[in-house]
């Protein structure tokens, strides 16, 4: 099915508008049978577009121009059955254009087609589209814009990003081209000195100055006349103050090395500077890169410290490694046992499992039929060789924002002291931002140009970071103990804060012990920059050692700077889009042993002394849920059926943090398949 527009211009002898406007209308389409999301209707307008227009005779064809929004798959675009190229594989909302090859457009009828390749079902919607007589360059060179942004509180030129849209909210094309000062792409520009000169259609506009997470945003609008130049100047304020933190990207990448995205590595290195990424991790598939040498040469060195790595993208997962010198680690394996024990050959090296709950290749490494998710467990037989784990990753985000942060925790309650990592998993300029995700690290930062990485990665390693989207968590145990320390037995308070920019905000807050919530609050920050909120709760006596997290979260940012882009391989077709902050872990040394002791490491002791049924039941009752679920692992790799009647029996009179615990296990085991 089709849908045709045709818009028959009358050839009258006034000489028709520049650009003519033939098809003022946006069209809902859909690609395949299933919605993609529930935000678009039930039923699509079409499978397809095709717009008829008239040519007039005289009047030459040289670009075209249409809006797009929500375009994740391929779509062909043609006029007159003469491939024009693809829509913008970007799911901002945006005015793309293409310049018209010669006698594409002939006069009298002319037809623009917009059809789906084939690919997964994709909404889409697409319109307004516009054909003008003069080319791109031309066209998005009518007016000019020239921007300065300061900071603030020194009044310096900032590296930052300068965003435009036009008066109805879409992202426009600039007239500029990336080079040693700009990188640029549909309605962003970063700048590498806070400063950018740039053509725009004459019309009205809104222009956003940012610079990534701990920066608020500034904004103005402006009135292009052909022919104009407006000059403006902006100043940005540092509404997050991060003393003694330093901002790490563990998972970016290049078009110039990965081959895909269409960030070059110079356009890396500008975005990196524009966003305030102190830290960023080169991490192209299985080539070492190094943003070092292009970062000098363009002048931003000063503003971070680049770490060389490498993605190990091999059919079992991704594993973000660092530092990497020399030759690429290995990548042709096709279990994760040989993978985990050739990777710890390499001295000091780093790394972070991606993604783990994404398919690539026909793998996912934390897949339901493979892998026990509350007890951390694979039917596979692996070992984690990893020393880190994407609780956040704001390129490939999860529908639910606490799923990647619950599979953390198993893997602590399961015994391995792995930390959490946050990551932008960049290839774009400007459809998936860098840092828009990130990690705080817990290490002197005054100097960005000179970070000591060697201590940042032992900080990593150690669980001094806090995972930051939006919102930036921080907890303390007794005033003193923070992430990565061993607060002692008797410990009484957990004193949590959650800052974020103004732009951002915060709509609760919960503390975790084990994994299970134990408190939690409402908030409300709306338009408050700096600190969101701050308070100080009572802990409970833990009957166990412990390990606290803070986790805050909020609605996600809808606004054209800094849009939290759609979950990346969706469980559902709604999308509540959010922001996160979570810290890493305070180790509660609630025995007194001198050690935390994980919840496995009890549940192994309980068992071996207590071989009786009834007796193991009656000695959990001291324990929390986490020690149940390890409890019901060691018990079923022993042969015990959990779901027999004798068990169920004494499943359904065990207190209920057990039975919640025990429970829990037995249903994630009915998914197993082992292969």
């Amino acid at each position: 099915m089709n849908v045709t527009r045709v818009l028959l211009l009358a050839l009258a002898a006034a000489k028709p508008a520049d650009p003519r406007l033939v098809d003022p209308k946006l069209h809902h389409l859909r690609s395949g049978a299933e919605r993609e999301w529930t935000e678009f209707p039930e039923r699509a307008e079409a499978r397809e577009l095709a717009v008829a227009f008239q040519a007039h005779p005289g009047t030459p064809s040289r670009s075209l121009c249409l809006r797009q929004r929500d375009v994740k798959q391929s779509w062909r675009l043609t006029i007159n059955g003469r491939e024009l190229g693809t829509l913008l594989q970007n799911e901002n909302d945006l005015v793309a254009c293409w310049d018209l090859p010669e006698g594409a457009v002939r006069d009298g009828e002319n037809t623009l087609r917009v059809a789906p390749a084939a690919g997964p079902s994709d909404d889409i919607v697409v319109g307004r589209v516009e054909v003008s007589a003069k080319p791109m360059s031309e066209l998005a060179r009518e007016a000019t814009v020239e921007v300065e942004v300061r900071d603030r509180a020194g009044d310096r030129l900032l590296p930052c990003r300068v965003t435009v849209v036009g008066s109805d909210g879409a992202l426009v094309p600039l007239g500029a081209r990336s080079d040693g000062h700009l990188a640029v792409t549909t309605g962003m520009a970063c700048t590498s000195d806070g400063r950018a000169r740039f053509g725009l259609r004459a019309g009205r506009y809104r222009l956003y100055a940012t610079r990534g997470f701990e920066y608020g945003v500034a904004s103005v609008a402006i009135d292009l006349g052909p022919g104009r130049t407006v000059a403006r100047r902006l100043s940005l304020e540092r509404e997050v103050a991060t003393p003694g933190l330093v901002a790490c990207d563990t998972h970016t990448h290049t078009l110039t090395y990965s081959g895909h995205g269409d960030a070059s590595v110079e356009e890396r290195v500008l975005a990196i500077a524009a966003e305030g990424v102190e830290l960023p991790v080169a991490t192209d598939h299985n080539v070492v890169t190094d943003y070092a040498s292009v970062a000098r040469r363009l002048g931003v060195d000063g503003w971070f410290t680049p770490a060389p790595g490498s993605e190990v993208t091999t059919p079992v997962g991704h594993f973000n490694a660092f530092p990497v010198s020399g030759a690429a680690p290995p990548h042709d394996f096709r279990d994760w046992p040989a993978l985990s024990a050739a990777l710890g050959r390499i001295p000091q090296l780093f790394l972070v499992l991606n993604h783990p709950r994404d398919l690539h290749s026909g793998f996912r490494p934390f897949d339901p039929a493979q892998y026990n998710a509350v007890s951390a467990e694979s039917a596979r037989g692996w070992v984690p060789g990893f020393q880190a784990v994407e609780v956040v990753n704001s390129g490939a985000l999860q529908s639910d924002p606490m799923l990647p942060v619950r599979d953390w925790f198993a893997l602590i309650n399961r015994g391995y002291r792995i930390v959490p990592a946050g990551a932008s998993d960049s290839h774009d300029v400007g459809r998936k931002l860098v840092g828009q995700a990130r990690t705080y690290i817990a290490v002197a930062n005054d100097d960005p140009a000179s970070i000591d990485t060697a201590a940042a990665i032992e900080s990593f390693r150690a669980g001094r970071v806090s995972v930051s989207m939006g919102l930036l968590a921080e907890l303390r145990v007794d005033g003193r103990y923070e992430p990565g320390d061993l607060a002692p037995a008797g410990s009484r308070t957990a004193a949590i804060r959650v800052l974020g920019p103004s732009w951002a905000e915060a709509s609760s807050v919960a503390l975790y012990a084990n994994g299970v919530r134990i408190r939690e609050t409402a908030v409300s920050t709306r338009g408050r920059g700096g600190m969101k909120w701050e308070g100080t709760w009572e802990l409970p006596r833990f009957g166990q050692d412990a390990f606290l997290v803070a986790v805050a979260l909020g609605p996600g940012v809808a606004a054209p700077y800094w849009r939290i882009p759609k979950a990346y391989q969706p469980a559902s077709p709604a999308w509540d889009p959010y922001v996160i902050g979570v810290t890493g872990p305070v180790w509660l040394d609630a025995d007194g042993s001198g050690r935390f002791e994980s919840a496995r490491d009890y549940a192994e002791r309980l068992v071996a002394s207590h071989p009786a049924q009834e007796r193991l039941i009656a000695a959990l009752a001291g324990y929390d849920e986490a020690v149940a679920i390890q409890t019901a692992a060691v018990l079923s790799a022993r042969g015990e059926r959990l779901e027999s009647s004798a068990w169920n029996g004494l499943i359904d009179k065990a207190p209920a943090p057990v039975r919640r615990g025990l429970e829990s296990f037995i249903e994630a085991a009915r998914n197993i398949r082992p292969e």
